[in-house]
């Protein structure tokens, strides 16, 4: 059963959980250790991601953090398909309408801690903005 970009979820949860396992076994103490690491990560997530940009399936730039840490940060792809100009992590991507389900989701979750209320007007956290009542 393929997937939407070719492979299956089976493939691609494989994959991830390869990723997270190499990570698990190479934990060890040491800057030398931290910086295998990272290779081993790079190495594994560029493994996972390159038949995506391959397919021209995926543009985009991946993160990995693991608390304050940041582990990877790169881009790939073509940021313009028209162009190819390849993705960086200083490339600004059009988003199109994208940001509006972040922003409901992000909503949702403060209002599941009680932090607003889907009443709440805007003036309350923007007292500045016009016509936020």
């Amino acid at each position: 059963m393929g997937g939407r970009f070719g492979r299956s979820h089976a493939g691609y949860v494989a994959a991830l959980a390869g990723v997270l396992l190499v990570l698990g076994c190479a934990r060890t103490s040491g800057p030398s250790a931290s910086v295998a690491t990272h290779d081993v990560l790079r190495s594994a997530v560029r493994e996972l991601v390159s038949p995506y940009v391959e397919s021209r399936s995926f543009s985009g730039i991946v993160l990995v953090a693991r608390g304050d840490e940041l582990l990877m940060h790169e881009g790939f792809g073509p940021a313009n398909h028209a162009t190819d100009t390849p993705a960086t992590v200083e490339t600004a991507f059009q988003i199109a309408s994208l940001s509006k389900s972040f922003t409901a989701a992000a909503i949702l979750r403060l209002r599941e801690r009680h932090a607003l209320s889907l009443d709440d007007p805007l003036s309350r956290f923007l007292p500045e903005f016009p016509r936020g009542d």
